[in-house]
């Protein structure tokens, strides 16, 4: 190691704990995000807006034939808002033809904006048997306004992606432009035991941080388990996230080919082996990687590091300056929808998408809606609409689409595997059991999260992490509460909850609130090196192909900035041509 960097040991020690400390306290709060609305993935000391390419600006009127522009965009998650913001964005810079009469219209399934980003209301949904879960409440809460109104003294709870951190330019920059009141991702979390964020392996702690030391002492027990090897993962990560980077910026931003763009700038060899591999290339230690990052890894995207690539090894680690929006992260997509002026379709599926005769209905596409899950079953509630771009902002293989009468030129993504998540969101007045440790602590951790005790080992462990979320006070009792968020690989029953919160007692009388859903929460980021582009053809668009590359809020966006700039680029090309022919005319 460089002389230079031991000489600094104090100082890089204490900003490896800090690091430390927020890759497991904020990732809890993660999906990991997901869409992969999941874990944030970028870091930089001194965040600044991200120059995107510069196209034409037009100062002058009209010089040729006016024409429309009909986009249709199919999901109102991050993607699919951040592709019409954009767009309407460049429009409103000038950069886009004055000749153009651009229309955006949004298909939505689902009575909400915000995909995999949504909050749900604490005690306002009825109580039902365990296992059967809840109709989805989000932030189209569906209940009587009386009951709002009586616990609207409670905070939303996120569902889905939870926080993203200031470097993540698309989210903050909207969000600082909505008007949109930003916070801490930690100040709500309780901070009332002795012991903070732990490590458990199924049988003993591997690691435990407690509340009340100072940095020093956490510093020193750091270094005295794992020495360096903080340090030496956060500058990797560093470098890591900095070869991304450049995926923001001019010459390779917007990209037309996401395979060559991730090896021209040097991630090709990041995403191509495991987390595990990658680590031992670089020299970071297997106690730290085993323990540590592998914990992050597991809350973040269910995976151990064995299984999931580089990349997102390197995305568990980047949580500097993490935060959330007050009130869930999802009004920054709705904002970014009201913002473009698109027209929102929510509860309306598509259908299908079919190829039209251009030279006969001047458009390209023919887009089948339905608004009821009916229609959906009905031939004769067909709604066909024509468009001239269509863009796909949501995993193809879960939409069900029906792409049969697509132009054989258009080049479909293959279905890739899911993780399927089980989140539970709960409030009791207990904390967990300390029986469920086996009696190891005087004290239960606020955090809990699990690794497999070693690489060999073939069985799944009760949850990927439980963390206490904030305190509630209940409604009908006025007593203090815990919310708690448990990601898991299956749905808690009643004997699950029992040996978490139950102690020597029955659990769950003590849970006055349970809200469980599985979300398709983001792809196995297995190691690969090939990924589909933005482009399945002709005016067919394409956010996804970015999520096995990886998943986060921000990526969606960067995907959906990426289309929008694609559509701005190929609609100049189509103007240059048209003044050509115009002034060939005259």
């Amino acid at each position: 190691m460089p002389s230079a960097m031991q000489s600094n040991g104090t100082r890089w020690l204490t900003r490896s704990v800090i690091f430390l400390l927020a890759i497991l306290v904020l990732c809890s709060l993660y999906f990991g995000g997901g869409s992969r609305v999941c874990p944030p993935l970028c870091q930089d000391p001194k965040p600044e807006p991200t120059p995107k390419s510069s196209p034409t600006k037009f100062t002058l009127g009209c010089n040729h034939a006016p024409r429309n522009k009909r986009v249709a965009i199919i999901g109102a998650g991050s993607a699919g808002a951040s592709t019409a913001y954009y767009l309407a964005q460049a429009q409103a810079a000038g950069q886009i033809d004055p000749c153009i009469n651009l229309t955006i219209t949004i298909f939505e399934r689902n009575s909400y904006i915000g995909g995999r980003s949504i909050t749900v209301q604490p005690y306002i949904s009825k109580s039902v048997p365990l296992g059967t879960g809840y109709p989805l409440v989000s932030n189209a809460i569906e209940a009587s306004q009386a009951s709002q109104s009586a616990h609207q003294q409670q905070p939303a709870l996120e569902l889905g992606g939870s926080i993203f951190v200031k470097v993540n330019t698309n989210l903050v920059n909207a969000a600082k432009g909505l008007g949109l009141t930003v916070q801490s991702a930690s100040q709500d979390q309780p901070r009332a035991t002795y012991y903070g964020w732990s490590v458990w392996d199924g049988s003993a702690f591997r690691f435990l941080s407690r509340n009340g030391d100072s940095w020093w002492t956490e510093t020193r027990r750091l270094f005295n388990r794992y020495g360096l090897a903080p340090f030496w993962a956060q500058r990797l990560m560093k470098s890591t996230v900095g070869q991304f980077r450049q995926m923001y910026d001019a010459p390779y931003f917007p990209w037309s080919n996401l395979t060559a763009v991730v090896e021209e700038v040097g991630l090709g060899s990041v995403t191509g082996v495991s987390g595990k591999a990658y680590l031992e290339l670089k020299g970071i230690s297997e106690l730290f990687s085993h323990e540590i990052i592998q914990a992050g890894t597991r809350v973040n995207y269910a995976q151990n590091l064995k299984e999931l690539h580089g990349l997102g090894t390197m995305v568990c680690l980047a949580t500097n300056g993490a935060m959330k929006v007050k009130g869930g992260n999802w009004q920054i997509f709705s904002g970014m929808i009201k913002g473009s002026g698109a027209e929102l379709r929510l509860n309306t599926s598509v259908r299908a998408i079919r190829t039209l005769d251009e030279s006969k209905t001047g458009a390209r596409f023919g887009i089948v809606s339905a608004t009821s899950s009916s229609e959906l079953n009905s031939q004769s509630s067909d709604n066909t609409e024509e468009f001239d771009d269509v863009v796909i902002a949501t995993p193809l293989q879960f939409s069900k689409i029906d792409t049969n009468d697509l132009s054989p030129s258009y080049t479909l993504p293959e279905p890739i595997p899911y993780v399927k998540l089980h989140v539970t969101l709960l409030a009791t007045k207990k904390r967990i059991g300390r029986s469920y440790f086996q009696h190891a602590i005087h004290e239960s951790p606020e955090m809990v999260f699990t690794i497999p005790p070693n690489d060999q080992y073939q069985y799944d462990l009760d949850f990927f992490s439980v963390s206490a979320l904030r305190n509630l006070t209940n409604p009908q009792t006025g007593e203090q509460e815990f919310a708690y968020k448990i990601f898991s690989h299956r749905e808690p029953d009643k004997m699950y909850l029992n040996r978490l919160f139950g102690g020597d007692g029955w659990a769950i009388g003590n849970i006055s609130w349970i809200y469980q859903h599985t979300w398709n929460a983001y792809p196995y980021l297995s190691p690969r090196t090939v990924f589909d582009g933005p482009a399945l053809g002709n005016g067919l668009w394409y956010t996804s192909g970015i999520e096995p590359f990886i998943s986060t809020m921000e990526t969606s966006s960067l995907s959906g900035s990426n289309v929008a700039a694609l559509l701005v680029q190929r609609w100049e090309n189509e103007r240059e041509t048209l003044d050509l022919e115009f002034k060939g005319g005259l």
